[in-house]
């Protein structure tokens, strides 16, 4: 199988920037993965899985990785009954397609995942999630390929070891590609809205309070997640400067109890520190924090800012490279931590 020439990761970058790989892949099934192992002589830790680069940073120079680019597609149905769906889906499919199908279909459990660019593939990953829902929620299993033997193997849930936006595949980091995921949806039944923003939206719709049918309901949720994210620049739109980046660059904290204390006696009394209880801990909100350290929607930085609709996202207005944007992200995570205390983590992968 031959390598693509005359590749720019930029252009497979939803912040735009990447420079040239060490060589560049396109993989439409599992057989040319055997392949590719088979006639080159690349190690393991050189390979490096893409799907639209929407959590990775590239060297905006040369990337010294061989990249396997995930095009794998297909949607089948393994299982259904009245009560739910189980279906398995191509890792290279469109996760916001993916979604939209469920929607209209009436297949609950993805619907607040709407507008969340990327592949299938690389959901389970990232145990990607928003408005209270997450991936890991309707993932049944997986399939992956070993790119050191080239063996196949199928990976169950509880195996993934998912957790908050982290999954065993995560902390693994690299030697595997992911081919496909099996979701199992719901076909009765209600999802249950825990975000105010998104609760406020479907209260104002008139549509959705009338009594309607599951898949108009979960488009009313979708319509409502897509306009919440637009107006936060997290959809991505070339005429839209402020979605060139990798959406929220930063993890919401975790903290202990005793941490949100120490954090809420910083601010007055009539502050409420945005907080989710986790058991034990605390989720504090990554946005708020930054926004209470200075940085501000629109704050610039070299050749970088922050989105003038979301502080949470880092962008490249015109021509920033990986250095401004990692400069920036420390000089954040720095600048917080001596006021609050608490480290932020970023969210993307750095690929050089």
């Amino acid at each position: 199988m031959q390598a693509k020439q005359n590749i720019l990761l930029k252009d497979y970058s939803t912040i735009k920037i990447g420079g040239q790989p060490k060589s560049f892949f396109s993989i439409e099934n599992k057989q040319e993965i055997s392949q590719i192992l088979a006639d080159n002589n690349y190690s393991t830790d050189e390979y490096f899985v893409l799907g639209d680069g929407s959590n990775t940073l590239f060297n905006s120079d040369q990337v010294h990785r061989v990249i396997l680019y995930c095009n794998i597609k297909g949607m089948e149905v393994i299982n259904e009954t009245d009560e739910d769906i189980e279906i398995k889906v191509g890792a290279g499919e469109n996760w916001d397609d993916f979604v939209d199908y469920c929607c209209r279909n009436g297949y609950r459990g993805v619907s607040c995942l709407s507008g969340i660019p990327g592949q299938i593939g690389a959901a389970p990953i990232q145990n990607i999630g928003a408005y209270g829902q997450e991936a890991s929620q309707t993932i049944v299993s997986l399939e992956y390929v070993d790119l050191t033997t080239g063996q196949e193997f199928n990976r169950s849930n509880e195996e993934c070891e998912f957790s908050y936006r982290d999954s065993y595949f995560k902390q693994k980091k690299s030697g595997f590609l992911i081919t496909a995921v099996n979701f199992k949806l719901q076909k009765t039944g209600q999802t249950t809205i825990i975000y105010h923003e998104l609760l406020r939206y479907l209260k104002s719709n008139k549509r959705f309070k009338e009594k309607i049918t599951l898949n108009e309901k979960l488009s009313a949720i979708r319509e409502g997640v897509l306009e919440i994210r637009n107006s936060k620049g997290m959809i991505i739109n070339p005429q839209n400067i402020n979605s060139r980046s990798l959406g929220s660059f930063f993890l919401n904290p975790i903290i202990s109890q005793e941490e949100f204390i120490e954090l809420s006696s910083k601010f007055d009394e009539g502050t409420k520190v945005p907080q989710y209880t986790l058991g034990s801990q605390v989720k504090i909100s990554a946005a708020w924090i930054m926004e209470q350290s200075g940085f501000t929607k629109g704050f610039k930085f070299k050749k970088a800012a922050l989105s003038s609709q979301h502080c949470l996202a880092l962008i490249n207005p015109k021509d920033a490279t990986s250095s401004d944007i990692k400069e920036f992200s420390k000089h954040i995570i720095d600048h917080v931590y001596k006021k609050f205390q608490v480290r932020l983590q970023p969210e993307p992968n750095f690929i050089d």
